[in-house]
């Protein structure tokens, strides 16, 4: 800062006109009050300057003079409302001049003198807050105890100086100051008046647009805190306690959906709202500020339906249309972050928009309430398919709901001929509603499609064919169009190393290899009959009915699982540990053994032959003598 003479006669010269209209301004304190505001005013003007340490303190005492002078331009507060607008500009010119007077030569703008002052301003108006603040050591009323000690006008004068200085700082520099303004505005936070606290609110507001997470640093957990304390506020001050408390938690906790400090905060002001639920200013105010929060959590919103839809159903039928619309515009903001998914309030909500559908019909705002309710139950449409449907059902012959009725049957019908006359390669977003199951020939929406190798399916018809058991998009296999579960795909088509003869039918296998069978059993089996196919298939080893659960299939004969086993020894063999001659099972130790004892099959088919009598036993042909 200069310190010649000729600045202390320039900044005495431009304090004069302020000294001189803030003296002609009348003032009529209340009788309650015991602090003249007018008078600690005129005593922050400059007077005769004796050193250049006087200097400072006279430009640090001015500036807080124009910070309550300036603030009460927007201020309904009895302490500074009777300063008029005339002099709440002169103070802002005077020290936009005193600015331009001491960094002339750098080219500054008034900004700096603000950032230059702070750490020596913050540390005093946070002395003066917390003068009169609720000690908790105070014995008997608190506030009683605070007000005598320090009179509550120093407070909220502190405070409005104090929300003057922090918002006359913006971003990269407010966040260098943090370290000043937290703690000075958390005393204003914790302050027992309503007045002090609100003024505190303003400066976290604007702290919280101009600093990001990481400036903040430390503080992080501590302002959140204090934020859940205020929310129960009162009711001059709760659009500031939600703005503030949305501001900070999705600026703090953006990256971290489940924090818990968004499961506190939005607890705290339902829990706070079903108190209150038909005070106007506290839902309107909320519904204005809260949709930040919705989609920073995102689907975790599905944890607080509970005390959030009672809230949204009540409100849908206010008396005033702000409301109605205002609730309106979150419901769908809801639907869009969590599709409803599994929850029992969907049939309620689409029948409370069709009551406020016919209820429109006395309001002033029907055509725009009218228009939100049809773009909710659009989207509803989309996400819960054929619930939507079903409880819709009950509307469509309701000739007051007529219109609204044929929007919601049309919806899909006139997008997808606006995309198609556009003639854009866009996907259609309601495909799923044109399509059908290939399974069942029924409507597939779109929260119950699957589609797997082009083709859509509802997800209870995506089953195996063989045992109708539910498939996954990474578990199946399909063959011409048919799906199979791993486990039969393999057994079907794969182990008898040919794709064509599982295709025919068993009992035509069969009478080919044995034609002793009777021959109703040789005949064609019906397409119904094809469906259940394993109960056509019979054992090779008791010749009875293989189910598919207990069959086992080894080069193109099927056994119980319970037959499968060596004929020698009786020994428990599998699919990949067996050994075979002339459809016989061996295991291998068996099958090595008589092999190599003998050297050769005769002893083999005697065995065999005493086991299952159907096994045919090789001629041996003698080799002719050879001729002499």
């Amino acid at each position: 800062m200069h310190e010649s003479s000729q600045l202390i006669h320039k900044f005495h010269r431009l304090s004069q006109p302020l000294r001189e209209l803030l003296h002609r301004t009348s003032y009529d304190p209340p009788e309650s009050h015991d602090v003249s505001v007018k008078s600690l005013l005129e005593s922050l003007l400059p007077s005769k300057i004796s050193d250049d340490r006087d200097l400072r303190s006279q430009i640090r005492d001015f500036s807080l003079c124009c910070a309550l002078l300036s603030s009460a331009n927007a201020s309904t507060s009895i302490y500074i409302s009777w300063i008029p607008k005339e002099l709440s500009t002169s103070a802002d010119s005077a020290f936009r001049a005193l600015s331009e007077l001491i960094y002339r030569d750098s080219g500054w703008e008034e900004k700096n003198l603000v950032i230059e002052l702070i750490p020596e301003v913050l540390p005093l108006l946070k002395d003066t807050i917390k003068q009169s603040s609720v000690d908790g050591s105070e014995e008997g009323d608190e506030i009683s105890a605070a007000s005598a000690r320090a009179p509550l006008a120093y407070a909220i004068v502190a405070a409005y100086q104090l929300r003057w200085f922090v918002t006359q700082v913006e971003k990269p520099h407010l966040g260098n100051m943090c370290a000043l303004v937290v703690p000075c505005a958390l005393t204003a936070l914790d302050h027992w008046s309503p007045e002090v606290k609100g003024q505190g609110m303003i400066s976290f507001i604007h702290l919280a647009k101009n600093v990001n997470a990481t400036e903040l640093g430390c503080y992080g957990d501590v302002i959140l805190d204090a934020c859940c304390h205020n929310i129960v506020s009162s009711d001059e001050i709760w659009h500031l306690a939600v703005e503030m408390s949305v501001l900070l938690v999705t600026s703090l906790q953006r990256s971290n959906p489940r924090s818990p400090w968004f499961e506190r905060m939005l607890n705290e002001m339902l829990g706070h709202l079903e108190r209150q639920p038909r005070n106007q200013e506290r839902r309107v105010a909320w519904l204005k500020l809260i949709e930040p929060l919705f989609y920073c959590i995102g689907l975790v919103l599905l944890a607080h339906f509970r005390p959030l839809f009672p809230l949204f159903f009540q409100w849908m039928h206010a008396d005033d249309d702000e409301t109605v619309l205002l609730v309106l515009e979150r419901i769908l903001a809801v639907v869009k972050l969590t599709w409803i998914r599994r929850s029992p309030y969907m049939t309620r909500l689409v029948d409370e928009l069709a009551i406020l559908y016919k209820e429109a019909a006395t309001r002033t705002a029907r055509e725009e309430i009218r228009t939100c309710i049809r773009q909710i139950l659009v989207l509803l449409q989309q996400c819960k398919g054929l619930q939507f449907e079903a409880t819709w059902a009950k509307y469509k012959d309701d000739p007051n709901l007529e219109p609204l009725a044929q929007s919601v049957a049309g919806n899909v019908t006139t997008i997808w001929e606006e995309k198609r006359q556009k003639g854009g390669g866009e996907t259609m977003s309601f495909l799923g509603t044109q399509q059908k199951c290939k399974v069942c020939d029924k409507t597939v929406y779109l929260m119950d499609r699957l589609s797997a190798d082009g083709v859509a399916y509802h997800k209870s018809c995506f089953k195996c064919n063989h045992c109708k058991s539910r498939l996954q998009l990474h578990s199946y296999s399909s063959m011409e169009g048919v799906l199979y579960c791993k486990p039969h795909f393999e057994q079907l088509f794969k182990e008898s190393g040919s794709f064509n003869k599982n295709f025919q039918s068993p009992t035509i296998k069969l009478a080919e290899r044995s034609p002793e069978l009777k021959p109703e059993l040789t005949r064609s089996p019906s397409k119904a009959a094809g469906m259940f196919s394993g109960t056509q298939e019979k054992c090779s080893t008791c010749s009875k009915t293989v189910y598919p659960l207990e069959k086992v299939t080894v080069e193109g004969q099927f056994y119980h699982k319970s037959c499968f086993k060596c004929s020698h020894g009786g020994c428990s063999i599998t699919p990949s540990n067996y050994a075979a001659l002339d459809g016989v099972l061996y295991c291998k130790h068996h099958f090595s053994q008589l092999f190599r004892e003998k050297g050769s099959y005769a002893h083999i088919m005697r065995s065999a032959s005493i086991k299952r009598e159907a096994a045919p036993v090789p001629e041996v042909v003698e080799a002719p003598a050879p001729e002499a």
